[in-house]
């Protein structure tokens, strides 16, 4: 009879750097969870397109099924750590699958998400004149081609997914049978990052330009361009954390695979590379304190605005609606702008 998986069970039911990535990662799934919640129920601040809105839906609901099911698959361990006996760690390929899919499929949606975004940005930012009243049908195209990729992404995962003996004491996301589709999915997941990154960066002063361009644009394009910068700034922090972070995961799962002969034992090395992961629940935090931040100093560069306008007399009030008239396709807030627009005819009234 084969001890290995028993054994392996031991080791993990002592090791104390166990038990602390199971605190770490479920604190970090948890602030996610809520700073999502938070950022969900104000998402009307942002005023997105109807085609970026079904994005943003399907993004945070994948980051959503991560998180949910990283708490449930840890609260287990833990369970089982303090409760029971080794013995119950030990599970077969197929119970390993139903726990680690969600958390695969959750990591997969988030990033095939991101870089539909940089295709729906790419689109508005080249159809100026028709995109603001077209219809979100694009939007729901883009989330079929993101769901596509995903069946593909995770079909090739449970194919590839298994041990030596088809059961471990540990369900990791790295499997032996895997050892030829973990590193070419790593590439192609830094792939969509680096692609998302460089069509954020590159549309953002693309359009930045042409704001300060002498370019006859209309209304409707000026209207459109600035939508673009005001959503591209919004946006870009969240894609730059999620960028440098997840990047900085597949790096370091990269150098312990390479460095993976100096381990002490194969169980040391299966604890490191399931806690890179970490690194994404992580990038989850950030991201909400982005645009939680972000938001912040939108409503405080408003409030102070709208009071400086609504404090003007006179030649004040004049130079005010002066900059208002001017200003109005060069802001970055066409919302903010109106409000103004509307306190100042009041005064004059």
């Amino acid at each position: 009879m084969d001890t290995e998986p028993l054994d392996d069970a031991v080791f993990y039911s002592k090791s104390v750097y166990l038990r602390v990535m199971i605190v770490i990662r479920v604190k970090l799934a948890c602030i996610a969870l809520v700073l999502l919640a938070v950022l969900h129920a104000n998402r009307k601040k942002f005023v997105a397109h109807r085609s970026l809105s079904v994005l943003l839906n399907c993004h945070f609901f994948w980051v959503c099924l991560m998180c949910v099911s990283v708490i449930v698959d840890h609260l287990n361990v833990a369970y089982i750590l303090i409760a029971k006996s080794p013995i119950h760690l030990i599970n077969s390929d197929f119970a390993c699958l139903v726990k680690i899919l969600p958390k695969c499929i959750g990591i997969y949606g988030s990033i095939c998400s991101l870089f539909m975004m940089s295709l729906e940005r790419y689109t508005s930012s080249t159809s100026l004149s028709t995109y603001e009243t077209s219809h979100k049908f694009y939007g729901h195209k883009l989330a079929a081609g993101h769901m596509m990729m995903i069946v593909l992404l995770t079909t090739a995962f449970t194919v590839m997914y298994g041990n030596d003996n088809n059961q471990t004491a540990y369900c990791k996301t790295t499997s032996p049978k895997g050892k030829v589709h973990n590193p070419i999915c790593a590439i192609f997941l830094a792939f969509l990052e680096a692609w998302t990154i460089v069509v954020f960066t590159r549309l953002l002063g693309k359009n930045e330009r042409r704001l300060k361009s002498t370019t006859p644009f209309t209304l409707t394009e000026k209207y459109q361009i600035t939508e673009n910068v005001r959503m591209i700034r919004i946006m870009l922090p969240v894609v730059w954390s999620h960028v440098l972070i997840t990047t900085a995961a597949i790096i370091i799962f990269f150098i312990v695979l390479s460095h993976s002969r100096f381990m002490e034992s194969k169980n040391k090395l299966s604890l490191r590379t399931r806690s890179i992961s970490s690194f994404y629940r992580a990038s989850v935090c950030r991201c909400s304190f982005c645009d939680n931040s972000g938001e912040k100093l939108l409503d405080a560069r408003r409030a102070k605005a709208v009071m400086e306008t609504n404090t003007a007399t006179g030649e004040q009030l004049n130079a005010a609606y002066t900059v208002v008239l001017q200003a109005a396709w060069n802001s970055a807030d066409v919302n903010f702008i109106e409000a103004s627009r509307d306190n100042i005819e009041f005064r004059s009234i």
